[in-house]
């Protein structure tokens, strides 16, 4: 398992815990997947003949540095004022205006409206801030980035809360981007080709490859009306070397692109893995679990064709925990509940336990099938009831990736 792997497999971890039955769907995976992506590339040359500095009301913003790929637009800025000179060099700041392009962050010239990450460090008695936007629409073409406001949230050693500190702008900044020298002989490979699994589908149009980089342009599709959930990070393969992959642009647009780290120029073939995934299923599904058994040895239950093994009851400070794993290696693809559905519990006597979160845990050394699944319950047991009652919308099945094996040589017109 690679390390973005594992990061992904924490993440979701910490969302069952923290949330409950919370999953994203599709038009949201492709930014949890940015969140966890490389830090951004920082060895072209910028793009800036020097830096630009706009003081108001005593705040210098200066445009030190930006850095141009066919990918994104990664700008460097420091941000100076009074305010932060008198501000404990402990105290933590977090970036706290929301910086939503159209609304306090006006873009023009890019490729698209998006912010696709942002960086903030202290320096001294100034803010030193990073921002990763799309590349430009048209090199040779200005751009321009203005900042209505600027919010940062100051949280001191030790505290829970933070207040906030605002900087009024507006702060404009523009410059002409050349296209770098090492992107000028930039090799598209079309491709389309797809492939699918249970219902999952990816089309890959082409590559881009140049000396810095290799671009994916790709769609993924699912089933009409259905949630799902990477527990992977998409990768590009050849012979024993395995890269992860970014995503870039817009992600609610049908059409997506990956970054990769550039390729051996030797390089001839290239397998392309996406997943794998959590996808719902359409229930509903009932339990009616033995309360008798599970304060015992615990209780193998049949969910469709798989048998999952109901783990005896634990006493947790808020109620009690249930635990399932699955019985067989067949049965660790299903996942009650998951993703997008509503998990309830109740006993024969109509009293409910809400769940208040829980761990999924999957097994990275097994393509991340299920390893076992904890559910915190509130409430203490009726003493008389002698079942526990598992309703839900929605089950969760993990799909193995997508894959597509595609050839870097020329097409032969022969």
């Amino acid at each position: 398992m690679t390390r973005y792997t594992r990061r992904i497999a924490l993440l979701l971890l910490i969302l069952a815990g923290l949330l409950g039955t919370a999953f994203v769907a599709k038009d949201q995976l492709r930014s949890l997947v940015r969140f966890y992506a490389r830090p951004a590339q920082d060895t072209l040359p910028g793009a800036l003949a020097q830096p630009q500095s706009v003081t108001l009301d005593d705040t210098r913003v200066t445009l030190v540095r930006a850095v141009v790929s066919a990918s994104q637009t990664v700008m460097e800025f420091t941000i100076e004022s009074p305010v932060l000179a008198q501000m404990d060099a402990s105290t933590e700041l977090v970036l706290w205006s929301g910086l939503q392009p159209g609304q306090d962050l006006h873009l023009t010239g890019f490729a698209e409206q998006a912010l696709l990450n942002s960086r903030v460090t202290r320096r001294e008695d100034a803010i030193h801030l990073v921002l990763e936007l799309p590349p430009p629409a048209t090199f040779g073409q200005p751009v321009t980035i203005q900042f209505d406001e600027l919010t940062f949230l100051q949280i001191p050693p030790g505290a829970q809360r933070g207040e906030p500190i605002a900087l009024g702008g507006p702060w404009r900044f523009q410059f002409t981007p050349q296209l770098p020298p090492e992107l000028q002989d930039l090799r598209r490979i079309p491709v389309d080709q797809s492939a699918s699994q249970d219902g999952i589908s990816v089309y890959v149009e082409e590559l881009r490859l140049s000396s810095t980089e290799t671009l994916v342009v790709y769609r993924l599709d699912l089933p009409p009306g259905e949630y799902m959930e990477p527990l992977g990070a998409p990768t590009l393969r050849y012979g024993q070397t395995v890269l992860d992959g970014q995503e870039k642009g817009d992600p609610t647009q049908p059409v997506s692109t990956l970054s990769f780290p550039a390729l051996p120029e030797d390089v001839q073939q290239v397998e392309l893995n996406f997943g794998p995934f959590l996808l719902s299923r359409r229930g509903p599904v009932e339990l009616r679990l033995d309360l008798a058994a599970l304060q015992g040895e615990g209780q193998v239950v049949q969910v469709e064709d798989h048998r999952l093994r109901f783990l005896p009851i634990a006493p947790i400070p808020e109620g009690f925990q249930l635990t399932y794993e699955p019985a067989d290696p067949a049965s660790a693809r299903l996942v009650l509940g998951r993703p997008g559905g509503v998990l309830e519990v109740k006993d024969d006597r109509g009293n409910s336990y809400p769940a208040q979160g829980g761990i999924l845990e999957f097994d990275p050394e097994n393509g991340m099938l299920l390893k076992r699944h904890e559910i915190r319950l509130t409430g203490p047991l009726d003493e008389q009831a002698t079942q526990l009652i598992l309703q839900t919308d929605l089950v969760g099945v993990i799909v193995d990736p997508v894959q597509l094996s595609i050839s870097l040589l020329p097409v032969s017109t022969d």
